[in-house]
């Protein structure tokens, strides 16, 4: 059934952003966006535990306290503390983190992508949301801080930028690698960075296919 709603959304989605002219494109385009948000955000908060891969995972977590301290991030160990002491209902820690990550999310793609946005939140739809939103919901939040990070950096204000970062390593410790974008500025880009951007995809397969995984040979155990 869930999987089925997701369908049809996708499908009602991609009918809109094809009629998505007009003189009213504008409000017409806002109209649909948020509506199409409002619906997102209703379905990572109220699908049913167990639907994804991660969900049952985060119930025993959020009931186990001494479990998550140990195994989550502090920003999770706080938010499912506060959860359990007011609702003790698993359900509201996935209302919470499903506003985070997708509510305040669509304010900076709709910014950063402008006329483009219903195009971008089809792209989200098609691929972040169901990884992160449905399922890593911690990353899906560092996400959000991550492109709010992004429009700062896009107005050169890096210093916004990191801290950011520093917002989204908070939900998810892996986010630290961001702050490799710091000095990367928004010029056009030349011949020789465009060269190695076209050939980091394909290194990237090589490794895969020799099953080699930089990421898992790192001497950091947490990373790995």
């Amino acid at each position: 059934m869930f999987v089925s709603v997701l369908l049809f959304f996708f499908i009602l989605l991609s009918v809109f952003v094809l009629m998505d002219t007009g003189e009213k494109k504008s409000a017409h385009t806002a109209y649909i966006y948020w509506s199409a948000v409002f619906l997102m955000f209703l379905l990572a908060a109220l699908r049913p535990i167990g639907v994804d891969h991660d969900s049952s995972a985060y119930q025993t977590l959020f009931l186990n306290g001494e479990q998550r301290e140990n195994e989550v991030e502090l920003s999770f160990e706080l938010i499912g503390s506060w959860v359990y002491s007011i609702w003790n209902d698993p359900r509201m820690l996935f209302v919470i983190y499903a506003f985070l990550s997708v509510v305040i999310k669509a304010i900076p793609v709709r910014t950063i992508s402008k006329e483009g946005c219903l195009v971008a939140l089809l792209v989200w739809f098609c691929h972040f949301y169901l990884i992160q939103d449905l399922t890593q919901i911690r990353a899906a939040v560092a996400g959000t801080f991550f492109l709010i990070g992004v429009y700062f950096l896009m107005n050169g204000r890096r210093w916004m930028y990191v801290a950011s970062v520093f917002g989204a390593s908070i939900f998810h410790y892996s986010a630290f690698i961001f702050l490799l974008f710091t000095f990367v500025g928004n010029k056009p880009l030349s011949a020789t960075w465009k060269k190695i951007l076209l050939a980091l995809p394909l290194i990237g397969y090589m490794f895969y296919m020799v099953r080699f995984d930089p990421f898992v040979s790192l001497p950091i155990p947490y990373m790995q």
